[in-house]
């Protein structure tokens, strides 16, 4: 019995060495609760950044729109700055806008002219990446300074 279980787990680590997260986790979640199959799918995809794995995510307890697909997506888009994500959104009223996944990942990226898929956000990323830009930029600046100050004493 020792045998089997320590080749088990032999194997379990050697298929998480060959990159085979997702697939586990597929595996793992199709065992899950019916409840609780669509969160375990989300869960999964984020933490192997696979965006695939957001397919899975059935949201039945919603008409017409699927909170936890879309929070997938949004959680993936930020962890990894891909804005092609955004795009697969549904948005609804209880759900999330492809709209403030676009906010975020200009946002993260600094790129402003994906503040323009912001829609209702867009004024506030433009002016957040303004700020932030023009602070990185005093910064440097004033290291900029700094260092040919010190230069300039020795």
């Amino acid at each position: 019995m020792k045998n089997i279980f320590l080749a088990f787990l032999v194997f379990m680590f050697i298929f998480f060495l060959s990159g085979c997260l997702d697939r586990v986790a597929e595996f793992g979640c199709s065992f899950a609760p019916e409840n609780a199959k669509d969160h375990c799918f989300q869960y999964a995809a984020v933490q192997t950044t696979n965006p695939d794995l957001c397919e899975k995510i059935e949201g039945k307890d919603f008409y017409m729109q699927n909170p936890p697909k879309d929070k997938c997506y949004l959680m993936i888009a930020n962890k990894t700055n891909d804005p092609s994500l955004c795009s697969k959104m549904i948005g609804g009223p209880i759900s999330y806008y492809p709209s403030v996944c676009y906010y975020q990942v200009a946002i993260n990226t600094n790129d402003l002219s994906l503040c323009e898929k912001a829609e209702e956000h867009k004024d506030r990323c433009i002016k957040e990446i303004k700020l932030k830009t023009q602070n990185t930029q005093d910064e440097n600046n004033y290291n900029s300074h700094k260092n040919k100050s010190l230069k300039n004493k020795t």
